[in-house]
């Protein structure tokens, strides 16, 4: 192989991994880098048995956006953990698994029109949203 092939494989090598670190990225950055968590998250959702209801990422978003990624998040109408469940209309509870399972509900019931900062695009550049 001459000098100038290797600098071209090296430069597409180069290019390559630019690209994969680029899209690898996307889906960890919960918002000023907070990767852990949106992977904390996102397995809570699964765990909770959301997986099939919504995909964990956005979910994830959903949550760093309503309660940003703080478990013991209370919102001005007494909305509760990661995923602000309203205690007037749901069984709340701040307890991560609990809140999960709740979220799961609230989904499946009402879809993701039930969060605020799904309706009003907050949730954009959480968790790679």
């Amino acid at each position: 192989m001459t000098w100038r092939r290797a600098g071209q494989w090296a430069r597409v090598i180069l290019v390559s991994a630019a690209i994969i670190l680029a899209m690898g990225s996307k889906g960890t950055d919960c918002g000023g880098g907070h990767h852990r968590g949106c992977h904390k998250l996102e397995k809570l959702w699964i765990r909770a048995g959301g997986a099939s209801v919504q995909p964990a990422y956005l979910m994830a978003a959903i949550a760093m956006a309503e309660s940003g990624g703080d478990a013991d998040s209370v919102g001005s109408d007494g909305e509760l953990g990661y995923w602000q469940i309203d205690p007037r209309y749901w069984a709340a509870s701040a307890a991560p698994m609990e809140n999960a399972r709740e979220a799961v509900a609230v989904a499946r019931a009402q879809g993701l029109g039930a969060w605020t900062t799904y309706n009003n695009g907050a949730f954009h550049g959480f968790c790679g949203a």
